[in-house]
Order: C-alpha cells, then structure tokens, then sequence
C-alpha cells in the first residue's frame, strides 16, 4: 500500500506538470476533459492515469517471456 501511494502521488505531480504545460498526448486530453469539460473528478483522473500505467505495464511483462525464444 505505501508504494502504490507513492505511486498515486507521484501521478500527481504528473498531472500538475502536464496541466502546467500541456502536450499533444492522452493525459493532456483526459486533464482538459477535467479541467473545461468536468467530465472526470480529480479522483477518477488519476485513477485513470495510473490505471493505464498499470495496465501497460502488466501487458508487457506478461507478454516478454512468450516472445522470447529458448
């Protein structure tokens, strides 16, 4: 629980950055959907966020073993 805290807050600061100084990329979009749209809570922002992160970064560690080749 504390590392995904940490995790949690560490988003955070990501999205005050990426608020600050938007770019052309999906966190961006979700932001501006928050921001002018109130389309998201602040909550469901970074739950989203890290949600993605998460979820790409159990696809690819799932997916390494079955393309290496013995």
């Amino acid at each position: 629980m504390r590392r995904f805290g940490a995790l949690r807050a560490c988003t955070e600061q990501l999205v005050a950055e990426r608020r600050a100084r938007p770019r052309d990329d999906l966190m961006s979009a979700m932001i501006q959907a928050r921001d002018e749209e109130d389309r998201l809570t602040d909550t469901e922002l970074i739950d989203m966020v890290v949600g993605l992160l998460l979820a790409g970064f159990e696809a690819i560690t799932t997916q390494i073993p079955n393309r290496v080749c013995v």
